[in-house]
This record gives C-alpha cells, structure tokens and sequence, in this order.
C-alpha cells in the first residue's frame, strides 16, 4: 500500500522532525568500549582504544524511544547501524568528538532497513560521495517494494503506536522515498570486497568453525523479519547480531514468521550452551539488554556483559 501525503503534511512532519532532534540532540548517546575482559566501560581510556565503540541511546526511558544501538570499529573504518532517524547527525558528531571524521568511515553495514537502525544515511558523505551502504539483497528489495516498513518517525515521543498502515501514514509518519538512496544502497552479493574486507556470505553451521581471520567479513541472513530481513554480520570474533533474539523486535512489533523464529533459536541455543562463546565470539546485540528474554540474559551472563546496564 503506498499513501501519499500533501505538501502540507510533508512541512509539518519535517518541522516536527527538526523540533525533536533539537530537543534530545545534546544526550542522544552513551558511549562505551569493550575492555580488556570483553566488558562494555565508559572509561575515556578504553573507548579510545577498543576495537569496537558503541553508541547506545542515552535516555530511550524518557524519549519512548526505539532506536538501535550503532557500533563502530575503528580499524576497519566502518559502521554497523546507524540508530533511527533523529540520532545520526548526533553520531556524526560523536565519532568527530572521539576523533573519528566521516573520512575515516568507509562503509555502512545495516542488520536490517527498519526506521530504529536506519536512521539518516544521507548525512554520511565525504568530499560530496555519499558513504556507500550496504545491506542484504533481499532487504533492499523489500524496502523498495514496501517503503512503509521503513518509516521516518514524526510523532513517536507523543506516544502514537503502530497499529496498522493506514494509522501510521495518518498519524505522521514519512513514507520513506523507496528511490532516495539510489546509488547508496548495495546489495552485499554485488561485492566480494569492500573496502579491503573479503565479504562472504555464512550459513548458522559456518559458525562452529571460530571466528573469521582478520581480513574477512561475513554475514547470515534471516528471512522474514517481519516483511524483511535480518542480518547478522561476523567480524572476526565480533558477531553483530541485531534484532536476533530479542523480545520487542523493531517498531512495528514482534510480527515475525515461524522461519526468522527457528533461526532465532538456533542462533540462541547456541548461545546458551555456550558452544559459541566457547569458539572464542563475542556476542554483541543491536539493542539494549531490556529487549532480550529473561531466559537469555539469565541462562548467559556473558550477553549481559555486552549488554551495557
């Protein structure tokens, strides 16, 4: 279903858009690195010299918010989600306060196109080329086919919930431009290099062989997370794994089929009889430890160790 918005609407919502980003601009993010012990501190110290940073929202209680939380891994230059739409320009500016220009950040890695990670590539531009974005092929279709599962969020702190499209459209929020990022967006079975990491698709079996030698970068996609997908990208031992196992899935509710499902729980079981923690991975959610099960944070306190409280 596409719905159209009149010019009127359009103004209002970015004027909406503009007023909420300048309230919550200044204390949009925490930010954390990972300590010797695989801890998450907000030591200065450690920050500057973690091999991931990790942007996760500073006040979401007080915002009603959902927003993703955004990772960086300063080696390799790049970015992996970008929170929603009123955090990036924040981020841009949080990466610059740490020492980290957008020339130092050379691609963009989205879990999923949903509005709490998606947040505003267009900011991310280098000598007027935007930052190239990469994603799934089959989330990248989905988006274009369906850009109401990719909303920009106008009223979100007034308490509006998403219901079904109709209502979301009415209440405020943007449907994205399925074109706006043309020549942006790629699909990750186009490359077999980006910028100098050998990209490999994986399968959940892939895992059992350890973490991925320096150089490499991999990913598994799950289908059907909700109309699209869900990607999980491993980075070594680094295994980002955004929605994957959480309770409260993305902002239009936990509406994924039975296949995301059991890869879900192959990927937890995983987890808790701690056969890839044993391999040596590092297990880093997209989302704060709130999200998850009970179950999950009880059966593994290691996920709570990457989980900042």
């Amino acid at each position: 279903m596409v719905v159209t918005l009149n010019q009127a609407d359009l103004q209002e919502a970015r004027r909406l858009n503009e007023i909420v980003e300048a309230m919550h601009y200044t204390e949009v993010w925490k930010v954390y690195g990972l300590s010797e012990k695989g801890r998450w501190r907000e030591d200065e110290n450690i920050v500057q010299n973690s091999p991931i940073i990790r942007f996760t929202p500073a006040h979401p209680e007080q915002l009603d918010k959902i927003c993703s939380d955004a990772f960086f891994a300063p080696e390799q230059g790049v970015l992996f989600d970008l929170g929603d739409t009123y955090s990036s320009k924040a981020l841009i500016e949080y990466l610059g306060s740490l020492g980290y220009g957008l020339d130092q950040v050379n691609a963009i890695f989205m879990t999923h196109l949903h509005t709490d990670h998606f947040g505003k590539p267009e900011l991310f531009t280098h000598l007027g080329q935007r930052i190239p974005v990469y994603s799934s092929p089959e989330e990248i279709s989905s988006y274009q086919s369906q850009p109401l599962n990719a909303l920009e969020v106008c009223f979100r702190w007034q308490g509006v919930r998403h219901s079904d499209d109709t209502n979301v459209a009415r209440q405020g929020l943007l449907v994205r431009n399925s074109n706006k990022y043309n020549g942006q967006l790629v699909g990750l079975k186009d490359v077999d290099t980006i910028t100098g990491l050998k990209v490999r698709e994986m399968r959940i079996d892939d895992l059992s062989d350890g973490p991925l030698p320096e150089g490499e970068l991999g990913y598994i996609t799950f289908p059907n997370h909700h109309s699209s997908c869900d990607t999980v990208y491993v980075l070594g031992k680094y295994l980002f794994i955004g929605d994957v196992l959480a309770e409260k899935s993305g902002p239009l509710g936990n509406t994924d089929n039975e296949e995301y499902a059991v890869n879900a729980r192959e990927i937890g079981s995983r987890l808790i009889n701690r056969q890839l923690l044993g391999l040596g991975f590092k297990i880093i959610p997209g989302h704060d430890k709130k999200y998850y099960s009970d179950k999950i944070i009880t059966l593994s306190g290691e996920l709570s160790e990457y989980a900042p409280s």
